[in-house]
């Protein structure tokens, strides 16, 4: 008995101080379908999967969608590096498979990251199913999704499909002909459904419980105006410090078209710049219900037309159209709106109905239990302005900055229950900034560029052959007593880097044999408890002969590791 007891109570110390567990990182042999998946299987929450150079956009283009349930990374070569043809069912909506080529579904406290490859999309959306290219779900909150190419985009780049989830989507360089690079929904924030969750939660302006979309380029070749982003179901979002071109710079939907499903909740979107290559240009931006703010965008257009920046509409108010269940029109007999007589409305005629449930300007409403049918009575939105302040319009054709902060409703076919200084605030002679706002972060945290005090890596060189194909990067060490060691970035065009795609505590690094092709390398340093530092000096090499069939095993391994 004293024995069992002595070894038991052994066990439980070995239990309760066993170090933890590495991360590991599984290198895919190549892009295909099999394989990647194969790896992701092996890998646990922590992982990392890596892709390695390769174009499996043709005949090996992926058919069947990818799940990840885990809070792992996967990372290809970079873009234009690592090539995957997305040819995965996309369509029509009443098919029985229209899948996402990657569909993640994570939850807190486990996150996750999707970086270094370019998309390209071979199976269409036509009827706008939006499975999109990837998909996310769950609760994680610090996700990233960075670095990704999609040309062209046949579907939305990215769909944000519920849940309680925010996170970072940077450096997405799209080019697709009228579909959307970011879609948001909220669905099931706080575990309700529809987005009642959402508009049952009081919004936090400035703060990071959003879906944070920066640094992106974008680029529709149609001539259809719409948002690059578009938003419902309780969604909330920022937008800023984006390249369009033919896109608005945000958009939404309301509590109309989708049905029981709410519409969008909350926009920030500031500092984007948006060009239109076609004429007749309406506005910058257009919100459908919610509330947002608007600012310091920068719209240019080809000729003329654009006369409002943010065009504000609540369908609901256009007696021609007709809405499915259960909110109907917003003419004083449905029993979801307030119904209120409003007698200063934009056409200065008297009518009820306002306000409009989740109408444009509308705020945090009663919780409606996530049920099929709403609970009946007004949803009790409280009144939360929008505010568009500081955005300008440079127009080839007007030569001018113009006041351009309108907000237009749906006159002549309806009425607006919109009005200036009651549900929106446009800019005036001292300017309508939202009152107590400030912005988050920018950069986003996540992006890793807050400033350290570790300083860069100098004088990065590269040794060896281009021709023999065997090359080693050696730089000057930094000295510092929380210096990590260093991470090595790879890539095919100058200066676009993604994620590191090796650590070192050395000074040096054999990269080992590389198919033919010109590559940039640089190097940073990483802290135990400190930030990463800026990137070292770029360097460059022209490699002229292929990896040889009986490489080493490093050798291998480094090049199916190399990622952007």
């Amino acid at each position: 008995m004293i024995r069992t007891l002595f070894a038991l109570a052994t066990l439980c110390i070995l239990l309760i101080y066993a170090p933890p567990t590495q991360a590991a990182t599984y290198a895919a042999a190549d892009c295909s379908r099999n394989e990647v998946g194969n790896k992701v299987v092996l890998a646990t929450d922590g992982d990392t999967v890596t892709i390695p150079p390769g174009d499996c956009s043709g005949a090996t283009a992926w058919t069947t969608k990818l799940s990840i349930t885990k809070g792992i990374k996967l990372l290809g070569a970079g873009q234009g590096v690592t090539i995957i043809g997305d040819n995965v069912p996309k369509g029509p909506c009443t098919a029985t498979v229209h899948d996402p080529l990657v569909a993640w579904t994570v939850n807190s406290p486990n996150t996750f990251e999707m970086s270094g490859m370019t998309i390209v999309g071979v199976m269409t959306d036509p009827n706008k199913c939006l499975p999109g290219h990837i998909s996310l779900n769950g609760t994680a909150t610090s996700f990233r999704v960075h670095h990704i190419t999609f040309n062209p985009l046949q579907s939305t780049g990215v769909h944000v499909t519920g849940g309680q989830l925010y996170g970072l989507i940077d450096h997405l360089n799209t080019t697709g002909y009228d579909q959307i690079m970011v879609s948001v929904r909220h669905t099931n924030w706080g575990g309700s459904n529809y987005g009642d969750g959402s508009w049952a939660a009081p919004l936090v302006w400035g703060g990071a419980n959003v879906i944070f979309i920066e640094d992106n380029t974008a680029t529709d070749t149609s001539t259809l105006q719409h948002g690059f982003v578009d938003c419902y179901a309780g969604g909330r979002y920022v937008s800023r410090h984006n390249q369009l071109t033919n896109y608005d710079v945000g958009g939404s939907h309301g509590t109309e078209t989708t049905g029981r499903i709410r519409g969008c909740r909350q926009i920030e979107a500031y500092e984007n710049d948006a060009t239109w290559t076609f004429t007749g240009v309406d506005r910058g931006q257009q919100t459908r219900g919610g509330t947002s703010v608007v600012y310091n965008n920068r719209i240019t257009v080809a000729g003329t037309g654009i006369t409002a920046m943010v065009k504000a509409l609540n369908l609901r108010d256009d007696v021609t159209r007709v809405f499915p269940p259960p909110w109907d029109h917003c003419d004083g007999n449905s029993q979801y709106d307030q119904n209120a007589t409003n007698d200063s409305d934009t056409d200065g005629i008297s009518h009820a109905g306002y306000r409009c449930v989740d109408q444009p300007g509308a705020g945090t409403s009663n919780d409606l239990g996530g049920t099929s049918t709403p609970p009946t009575g007004w949803v009790g939105n409280i009144l939360d302005p929008f505010y568009v302040w500081g955005n300008t319009l440079h127009s080839n054709t007007l030569g001018t900055t113009v006041p351009n902060n309108t907000v237009q409703g749906i006159k002549p076919t309806g009425y607006s229950h919109v009005v200036s200084g009651r549900d929106y605030y446009n800019d005036g002679p001292t300017g309508h900034v939202r009152p107590g706002y400030t912005a988050y972060t920018y950069p986003h945290p996540l992006q890793g560029l807050t400033p350290s005090s570790l300083t860069a890596p100098t004088n990065l060189t590269l040794k060896g052959s281009s021709a023999s194909n065997d090359l080693t990067l050696i730089w000057q060490p930094i000295v510092n007593t929380d210096l990590k060691g260093y991470n090595i970035y790879y890539s095919t065009t100058s200066g676009l880097y993604g994620a590191s795609f090796v650590q070192t505590t050395g000074n040096k690094y054999s990269i080992g044999k590389l198919p033919a092709g010109t590559y940039y390398f640089t190097v940073t340093s990483s802290g135990a408890t400190l930030l990463e530092s800026a990137k070292s000096n770029e360097v460059t090499v022209l490699v002229t002969a292929p990896a040889a069939r009986g490489a080493s095993s490093r050798s291998a391994a480094s090049a199916r590791t190399l990622r952007q």
